[in-house]
């Protein structure tokens, strides 16, 4: 007796197949495709470096205020779209070339598709949590940075100007130590190449307009907070 080979047509797939169609919807999830065609070895591939890209990329994008970093983690998102993209795409064509006799047929392993989306799901959840206290810490620095350019600090440190002729006349009278080396000056607004030492009892001449000149003094330390030690008219 032959086999009957006249297949339902609410089931184009024969039994025993592969339907290229469900490996491209489960390809979803990174290499989960691959495993419905019962390749789990070539899905974990798929599935780490999917997530292997992803959380590379999740670390420049929020690993500090480093450019470099978060131009890596750019392409990275590309790379990640690409592999992801490329294993829906590897068990599309391998379950057709299954069915085609060209390769192995292996069938599906039910414990295999469920294990492999649990431990993808462990991943995923392992990523969020990294990616969660990456971005607290980024933005816990980014505030931090932010608060600090806009604090001042009140070190008590006197700086006094006088008009020598058309010139300004600023001495360093001195004060608690402020840790930098040099202070910034300001005459009318304009920011001088000159800088006045912060060494107590240093003097800086600087030229002026020749009267009511605003002169202003000002300390910034690394953290980003300033101190302005003078702002007078002379």
């Amino acid at each position: 007796m032959e086999p009957d080979t006249n297949y339902p047509q609410s089931n184009p797939v024969p039994p025993g197949k592969k339907n290229p169609f469900i490996s491209l919807i489960l390809s979803l999830v990174p290499g989960l495709g691959q495993v419905y065609n019962g390749e789990p070895l070539r899905g974990v591939a798929f599935l780490l470096g999917v997530f292997l890209s992803a959380g590379i990329c999740i670390f420049g994008f929020f690993g500090g205020l480093d450019f470099a970093l978060l131009e890596i983690a750019i392409y990275l998102v590309v790379v990640t779209l690409i592999i992801w993209a490329g294993a829906a795409a590897d068990a599309f064509i391998r379950a057709g070339r299954m069915n085609a006799g060209e390769l192995p047929l292996t069938p599906a392993n039910g414990w295999h598709m469920l294990l492999f989306l649990v431990g993808a799901i462990i991943l995923a959840g392992i990523i969020f949590v990294v990616a969660l206290l990456q971005f607290l810490i980024f933005a816990g620095e980014a505030m931090g940075s932010y608060a600090g350019m806009h604090a001042e600090r009140h070190l008590n440190i006197t700086v006094r100007a006088e008009r020598v002729g058309s010139q300004v006349l600023i001495t360093n009278v001195g004060g608690e130590p402020s840790g930098l080396e040099q202070y910034g000056v300001w005459i009318n607004g304009v920011y001088q190449d000159q800088q006045l030492d912060a060494t107590p009892g240093s003097t800086l001449l600087v030229n002026a307009s020749g009267r009511n000149d605003t002169v202003k003094v000002r300390g910034c330390w690394i953290s980003g907070s300033c101190q302005t030690f003078l702002n007078t008219v002379v």
